[in-house]
């Protein structure tokens, strides 16, 4: 590809996007070749313009003098071209931490890095991020999920536009951005760590897809992006039509929808309607038994769909009663992780709640609060903290308990009924280590002595909907 053609596509990527000519750019530069033809081809594009195009680059900190020694290359190109540049430098500590809460180094590296390119936007006034994914790494994303066996409305692989973040490139194949970088000059670094096969996305480039290419004697690339595109779309269209049927009495925070309803649903439709009464139900994603099975019964018009020993959907004739099972009268939660500033507050809407913390000072004689409250030693708490449900393998020290053991485990001593256990917030320090379980339990490793005063935090679940409180699993 011509300069000038790959320059034009970049310009017409941002028109298309929304971009202002005139509006501040922030551009992620690895130093690889996607990330270098991106900024020569935004230099040219925003010559003349001060102070809209600037450059960040983040040293992982993960690779032995490399990174140190690619941190200064990028500031040579970056003068060269005359684009300023915003580095920063992540901590082992941080990353340690940050592994084992998201349990993949891949996703903490990930994580850390667009929370870098978020301060450094918001530090120099740029408008929009700028990343270097391309078509290549589209069809990687995409083959990767299907090898998973991940649900066909996850294939739409990368998106183009996330929020603040613009991904401009994904039209073209990284033998375009080299051939790119061979014409302006530019030598692109090599990351050792891009060979390194104990990462699953390098089995992909390196072994799965040349062996796939090779076997078919054709490049699956393309073929990959296209089926992305087109699992994108229809998700979109099927998330559309979804919407409109909320407005039209699909309502999943109840506990019953009405039949009248369900019956207008297209057929087309009807399995992700299925999937999302299940997921209203049951956390996570269901096997693909239960909503066929739960199809059928729509299509029928009655039945039952046991999704676990106290937890059921029952198909009637007027209505789809969502929850109901022998002495369940709670229907989990599906709630994302959020961070958590102490002291502060932060909200659970689909809990029906608020967890709040205020600092507070243990005088070293009154009885330490339980269930709803907790009261934490303040020194040593590892900030921020987390709140998310739980997870299978996790493992918390019950206060008291000299060891620990697997949160499923704990819950089932304390009596805690299976279908209330997903809606039970789990409250982590930023290592990943569960401190809290709102409404039964602290844990040992953050407990105050007694008898010593001490600076404390008091942590608290507050429930906001009438007659939500949440119950105590307490001895």
């Amino acid at each position: 590809m011509k300069a000038e053609d790959f320059q034009n596509l970049v310009s017409e990527s941002l028109g298309r996007l929304g971009v202002d000519p005139d509006q501040g750019l922030l551009v992620a530069v690895s130093g690889g070749a996607d990330s270098l033809a991106l900024l020569k081809a935004l230099s040219l594009l925003q010559a003349g313009r001060s102070g809209v195009l600037t450059a960040a680059h983040l040293d992982h900190n993960v690779r032995e003098g490399d990174s140190a020694r690619d941190a200064l290359a990028v500031r040579e190109i970056c003068r060269k071209m005359s684009v300023p540049l915003v580095t920063g430098v992540l901590v082992k500590a941080d990353v340690r931490a940050a592994r084992n809460r998201l349990r993949s180094l891949e996703a903490a590296l990930r994580e850390m890095r667009y929370s870098f390119l978020r301060e450094a936007a918001l530090k120099v006034g740029a408008s929009w991020i700028l990343t270097g994914h391309q078509a290549d790494d589209q069809a990687e994303t995409v083959l990767f999920r299907t090898l998973r066996a991940m649900d066909w409305r996850s294939l739409g692989g990368i998106s183009e536009k996330e929020g603040q973040v613009l991904r401009p490139l994904l039209g073209v194949f990284r033998r375009d951005t080299e051939e790119c970088c061979a014409l302006a000059g530019l030598i692109p670094l090599e990351d050792r760590s891009n060979r390194d096969m104990i990462f699953s996305r390098n089995r992909l480039r390196h072994i799965t897809i040349p062996g796939l290419n090779r076997r078919f004697e054709t490049d699956i690339s393309p073929l990959l992006v296209r089926l992305g595109k087109t699992a994108g779309a229809l998700a979109r269209w099927e998330t559309r039509a979804l919407g409109h049927l909320a407005g039209q009495g699909f309502d999943l925070s109840a506990t019953a929808v009405d039949r009248g309803v369900i019956d207008r649903i297209p057929r087309c439709l009807m399995e992700r309607a299925a999937i999302r009464m299940v997921q209203a139900v049951m956390p996570g994603y269901p096997k693909r038994s239960v909503v066929q099975q739960f199809v059928g019964c729509l299509e029928k018009g009655a039945g039952k769909v046991k999704l676990s020993d106290r937890l059921e959907i029952e198909v009637l004739r007027e209505k789809v009663v969502l929850g109901k099972g022998p002495g369940c009268d709670r229907v989990p939660a599906i709630f994302r992780e959020r961070e958590w500033q102490v002291p502060g507050r932060v909200n659970v809407p689909e809990l029906g709640a608020f967890l709040t913390a205020s600092e507070a000072l243990y005088d070293g004689k009154r009885v330490f609060p339980r269930g709803l409250e907790a009261l934490v030693a303040k020194k040593g708490l590892k900030k921020p903290l987390f709140v998310r449900k739980r997870r299978p393998g996790d493992r918390f020290q019950p206060l008291g308990m000299r060891h620990s053991k697997t949160l499923k485990r704990f819950l089932m001593d304390r009596k805690v009924p299976r279908p209330d256990r997903d809606g039970l917030p789990v409250v982590t320090d930023r290592e990943g280590t569960i401190i809290w379980i709102g409404g039964v339990e602290i844990s040992q490793m953050i407990a105050l002595k007694a008898g010593i005063p001490s600076e404390a935090y008091l942590l608290r679940l507050n429930g906001t909907t009438p007659g939500n409180d949440y119950g105590c699993y307490i001895k």
